[in-house]
């Protein structure tokens, strides 16, 4: 049969200077109530997210991932952001190495059970 994997998210986030519509499962792009350039300092925003993913189901285990990040976003402009995340993960390899990456793969091989990782995110982006 087929696996039944599970996995979730949870995000608040907050906007200054701007807002963000969400339709169709996406968000929209940003109104920058004020732009750099044009009077203002573009938008700000803030973010906190939790997320999980269980690859276990019956005799597949692939193991678990949960992750938490905090964010903060710069929209000078409706078309451009400058972003930054902290992210702390925590992994548990599980036995399967179907798929895998080798370097994964070799983690699981050698025994490793689980793993910390954490880091930070930079981000520029222009959207034409």
């Amino acid at each position: 049969g087929e696996a039944d994997l599970q996995g979730y998210y949870l995000e608040a986030g907050w906007m200054f200077g701007g807002r963000r519509g969400y339709r169709g499962g996406r968000f929209d792009r940003p109104d920058v109530g004020a732009a750099l350039g044009e009077g203002g300092f573009g938008a700000w925003s803030i973010v906190a997210r939790a997320d999980s993913l269980d690859q276990s189901d019956g005799g597949l285990d692939g193991g678990e991932l949960d992750t938490f990040i905090v964010g903060a976003d710069w929209w000078p402009t409706t078309h451009s952001r400058l972003g930054i995340n902290a992210f702390w993960s925590d992994v548990d390899y599980g036995t399967s190495t179907s798929g895998l990456d080798p370097a994964f793969a070799a983690q699981v091989g050698a025994g490793v059970e689980s793993d910390d990782v954490s880091g930070i995110v930079v981000r520029l982006q222009f959207d034409f």
